[in-house]
């Protein structure tokens, strides 16, 4: 189960799981239950840019209760009108503490628009 609050995600951990290679093979084989807590925002690359597929799970890493998941996600933006079709990938990666089978992760604060200026 995924819950939300004001702040942060929580996410049921199997009380099977016993190490850490099993949470980490778990949390691979569950993307999908991670996707809340990721940031897919795909607007920062333009204004009709979407997010295409599910992200995919390149790292996690499980230290302390600590849990690490790094992420990629492939982003498409087709603007029409000036015939200009643009894509590419985002990297990402989420943070969250393990407490008692219960994984939480804080909502993640919205990443700065691209400006031309950006590129100066």
């Amino acid at each position: 189960m995924v819950e939300c609050s004001m702040n942060a995600f929580y996410i049921d951990v199997p009380s099977a799981i016993e190490d850490e290679d099993e949470l980490v093979d778990w949390i691979r084989e569950n993307v999908q239950k991670f996707v809340p807590a990721m940031d897919l925002d795909a607007s920062i690359y333009g204004e009709r840019a979407t997010v295409h597929g599910d992200p995919e799970i390149t790292n996690v890493e499980v230290k302390d209760n600590r849990v690490s998941i790094s992420y990629v996600f492939h982003w498409e933006e087709y603007n029409g009108c000036s015939d200009i079709n643009r894509s590419g990938n985002s990297a990402d990666c989420i943070t969250g503490e393990l407490e008692d089978y219960l994984l939480v992760f804080e909502e993640s604060s919205p990443k700065e628009k691209r400006s031309p200026n950006d590129e100066l």
